[in-house]
């Protein structure tokens, strides 16, 4: 499997639809703090189909950016 960064427009990704874990408005709304702060220092992982593996909560973040 090779491992590459590529930038993505965050509407372009897929959440998994078996994800469990659930980000409310508040929690997305500081990772979106975090990120105006720091940048996105945690590369989003997806698959071959632009699936998220991780990072459902900092897409929701970019895409309110």
């Amino acid at each position: 499997m090779e491992h590459k960064i590529q930038y993505l427009d965050p509407h372009e990704l897929i959440g998994y639809e078996l994800n469990n874990k659930i980000h409310d408005e508040e929690d997305v709304g500081k990772i979106a703090d975090s990120i105006k702060k720091v940048g996105m220092r945690n590369p989003v992982e997806v698959d071959e189909n632009m699936v998220i593996l991780s990072g459902h909560g900092r897409v929701e973040a970019a895409k309110m950016l």
